[in-house]
């Protein structure tokens, strides 16, 4: 996905940073100052824009703690 934005948005691959998350089709992009600057200047972009505290939890891998308690 980096890859196919970079030259969409004309930015270079040292501005952003991809994270897989736990859901599928979706990836976090972390953009570097300079990026911010460059897509101010772009249009229909659409994106969620969060926190790091959100982020780290999208990017936590599930717990047994969380996960479903079977018994026989």
């Amino acid at each position: 996905m980096k890859l196919q934005l970079l030259p969409l948005l004309e930015l270079e691959e040292v501005n952003v940073v991809a994270a897989p998350t736990n859901y599928g089709g979706v990836t976090i992009l972390n953009l570097g100052e300079s990026a911010i600057s460059t897509l101010s200047s772009k249009r229909n972009i659409e994106a969620l824009l969060i926190d790091d505290v959100a982020a780290a939890e999208l990017q936590q891998p599930s717990t047994a703690s969380n996960a479903p308690h079977l018994t026989n």
